[in-house]
């Protein structure tokens, strides 16, 4: 493990349970773990310690259907550098 704990941001299906132990698992490393996904577990213990974040809500047009697409990268972009991660790591293409 680094000495510094680093900020994380996954991005992917935040119902999948292999996706929820890859955070949770860098979390019980001391990270801090950031998750983006278009859904998530509805089981509050499953996301305990990780921080979601709505790909619908970074942007009003992400909820449009087609124009998802060209926004989706602006908009994790833009979460990225709000948060000031130090990685982002892509898990599943949603």
């Amino acid at each position: 493990m680094s000495a510094k704990p680093l900020r994380i941001l996954g991005v992917g299906n935040g119902r999948s349970i292999n996706f929820l132990r890859w955070g949770r698992r860098l979390r019980e490393r001391g990270h801090e773990v950031h998750l983006a996904s278009d859904r998530f577990s509805e089981v509050p213990a499953e996301l305990e310690g990780l921080e979601p974040h709505l790909i619908r809500d970074l942007d009003p047009l992400l909820r449009v259907r087609g124009v998802r697409r060209l926004r989706f990268g602006t908009a994790l972009r833009k979460l990225a550098r709000t948060l000031d991660v130090d990685l982002v790591h892509a898990h599943y293409m949603l």
